[in-house]
């Protein structure tokens, strides 16, 4: 997400067109094992750390008591496979002290995930783990602040190797209070070929610019965030939501439960309309400039973008050859042409359109 523009740069219809759209089924799901997402890693610049259910008793109600056959047939033979990516970030040192019937299936399906997003004191807790008990998958991304780094006495670059050699780190991700800084464990990425992005520190800061290396998928105000949703997909156990606060909201119902991989194309952009409409709310009266160009955007789409429940067209510009999604629909049944798949029928439906 580096190389994207902010909103405004272009035209609304654009910008969702060529940076949101199905981005977020088409790159990557983040699956967690529990109803909704929980952490009890207390990182202090984790901006949902508010939200977590630690040691609630009603939290009981979203742990899943295992994962049967038919369930793992399911997830990995029928809903993964439709996916570019699969992570987790589940807190693994959570699941092995107090779940450990979830860590073990992790670790017997380790192949099927990549691993992170470790933060600050989570990767100390969870480093260990890894080494010791995955030997067959990838970290797709650890994040650090800048405060937590500067402060930290333990090598982490020697850390990172270690875990680098067995488990590859495909990106680190630096959580900045200040606009310039540099570290050592930027120059081990930088020589290991391990990604680097950016962001500022939402809880401190409000929309603001970085120097380079910046994320641009989302604006902040009040330590609030709010993402345009052409990343990532998250599945909680068996239900699906757009964003990683949502997941964790136990009052927030899913917009999606598994698995009809047609309806969930629909369903999910008809989610974006609904999310889109609460962030261009709680946004009305902001004063940063930034921010105000996210809130247009986001209002634009909740305004213009039309979904039909019973479409029987994708066009190619939502969902192109490239991905995986777009041979498993061949695969059951939808024929390809120049412009996208359709399922014949007497009259054309598109997925959706987008009015001027």
């Amino acid at each position: 997400m580096n190389n994207m523009p902010r909103p405004g740069d272009i035209s609304h219809k654009e910008y969702f067109l060529k940076y949101d759209n199905l981005k977020n089924i088409t790159r990557e799901i983040i699956f967690s094992a529990f109803r909704r997402y929980n952490c009890l890693a207390g990182c202090k610049v984790c901006y949902t750390d508010h939200l977590f259910a630690k040691h609630d008793p009603a939290f009981n109600r979203f742990i899943p008591d295992g994962f049967d056959r038919r369930y793992n047939e399911l997830l990995f033979n029928n809903v993964l496979p439709y996916f570019y990516s699969r992570s987790t970030i589940d807190d693994l040192y959570w699941c092995k002290h107090n779940h450990p019937h979830i860590y073990e299936w992790y670790v017997e399906h380790q192949e099927e995930f990549v691993f992170g997003n470790m933060t600050d004191n989570n990767f100390i807790r969870t480093q260990p783990l890894l080494l010791k008990d995955f030997k067959n998958t990838r970290i797709y991304e650890i994040t650090f602040s800048d405060e937590w780094v500067d402060k930290v006495v333990l090598d982490l670059p020697k850390m990172l190797d270690d875990l680098h050699k067995q488990l590859p780190i495909t990106k680190l991700k630096i959580i900045q209070k200040t606009r310039d800084w540099d570290h050592a464990i930027l120059d081990w990425a930088r020589a290991n070929d391990v990604g680097i992005s950016r962001h500022y520190d939402v809880m401190n800061s409000d929309t603001m610019d970085l120097d380079y290396e910046q994320t641009l998928n989302f604006c902040s105000e009040n330590g609030y965030i709010f993402t345009i949703c052409g990343e990532s997909d998250y599945l909680q156990y068996d239900s699906f939501f757009l964003t990683l606060v949502d997941a964790i909201d136990a009052t927030q119902d899913p917009y999606d439960t598994l698995w009809d991989p047609v309806k969930h194309l629909s369903n999910s952009l008809k989610a974006k309309i609904d999310l889109y409409k609460r962030y261009a709310d709680k946004l009305a009266n902001t004063k940063n400039p930034i921010t105000k160009r996210y809130r247009e955007y986001f209002l634009w789409v909740a305004e213009h973008l039309k979904v039909n429940d019973d479409y029987n067209f994708i066009p190619i510009v939502a969902l192109d050859k490239w991905n995986k999604y777009y041979p498993k629909l061949v695969q059951n049944g939808w024929t390809e042409t120049e412009y996208g798949l359709v399922k014949l029928d007497e009259e054309i439906r598109p997925l959706y359109t987008l009015s001027d």
